[in-house]
């Protein structure tokens, strides 16, 4: 009896294709995916990239479709709703993706003497060095606040030496400016070594930037609130401004175990400081557009070091209108 030989040019190996499977189906691959696999498929895929009637009604690509049924299915609470912006769902997912995650630096500007993770797996905390000269050193978040109210804690450890002052606020989103090399930077741009930022960060404004409140900052030092427009080209550290009071004010005392807590209310515009917990009042008003949280701090020889670590919580409640 003669065997049939098996022909390996001839052979076909039969996938199992996602456009065959049902919607639930669809869905519950998509939520594995996340939100940047779920853009992938449809950058890879003309089926989930092409447009059809959603299962709102509305004319919608498949990969939109399916990360709205993600969101949909998920257990959001009203908080989470409350923050999420409106537009393409991919966003959207991503937006909530990140709300669920740890908070962390994504980018640390400065020199590495003057800068670091504490640990190099962990980028929620970093480490401020006491370099041979002056140096610039900032830290700036991963998380883009767009709307809602966004309540963070700046824990403090490992104090050594003279370490009494340090900015805490928000900045625009700004990309990959740690990848520029730049051994000396501050997001105020107020000292007249740093002008020359100015024109380069305001090539990085897109429309989600709102007004012209670039920068907005909490100085430990005297608990002033210290703020920057990058238009403003002739306002500089010659102009005798020290930052502006407010009521509740009071400077913060640095030690190991403190915690700085700051609550950017996109609702209402407002930026409010706590310390230990304890609110100390409304800092700025005026808040429109993209932030995203940063720690800045002009270090030297005897500036002392200090760790932070950065971490996202509920906001609390407040009477603030």
């Amino acid at each position: 009896m003669e065997i049939p030989q098996f022909d390996r040019k001839r052979a076909k190996t039969e996938h199992l294709a996602l456009t065959t499977l049902g919607n639930d189906a669809q869905v519950h691959i998509a939520s594995f995916l996340g939100a940047k696999g779920i853009a992938c498929l449809g950058q890879t895929c003309g089926h989930f990239g092409m447009g059809r009637v959603g299962t709102d009604g509305q004319m919608m690509s498949l990969v939109e479709d399916l990360a709205g049924q993600v969101i949909n299915d998920s257990v959001t609470t009203d908080y989470e709703n409350s923050v999420l912006v409106g537009g393409s769902k991919v966003k959207m997912l991503r937006e909530l993706e990140l709300m669920r995650s740890p908070l962390y630096f994504d980018q640390l500007i400065g020199s590495a003497y003057a800068i670091r993770y504490s640990q190099p797996e962990d980028k929620s905390k970093i480490t401020l060095l006491t370099p041979q000269d002056f140096r610039y050193a900032t830290a700036i978040s991963n998380h883009e606040m767009k709307a809602g109210r966004h309540y963070v804690t700046f824990h403090m450890t490992e104090v050594e030496g003279r370490f009494n002052d340090i900015e805490c606020g928000v900045v625009r989103p700004i990309k990959d400016w740690d990848n520029k090399g730049l051994q000396d930077f501050d997001p105020m741009c107020f000292s007249m070594n740093q002008h020359k930022y100015r024109k380069l960060l305001l090539a990085e404004k897109t429309d989600e930037w709102g007004d012209d409140l670039h920068c907005c900052s909490y100085y430990s030092l005297e608990g002033k609130c210290y703020f920057a427009n990058w238009n403003d080209e002739d306002k500089d550290e010659g102009d005798e401004w020290d930052g502006d009071e407010w009521d509740g004010m009071e400077p913060a005392r640095l030690v190991d175990g403190f915690a700085l807590g700051l609550l950017l209310d996109l609702d209402a515009g407002t930026l409010s400081v706590f310390k230990d917990g304890r609110k100390l009042g409304l800092m700025k008003e005026g808040l429109t557009g993209a932030y995203c949280w940063y720690v800045n701090r002009y270090v030297h020889s005897s500036s002392g070091k200090c760790s932070i670590n950065v971490k996202r919580g509920m906001p609390p409640e407040t009477n603030d209108s």
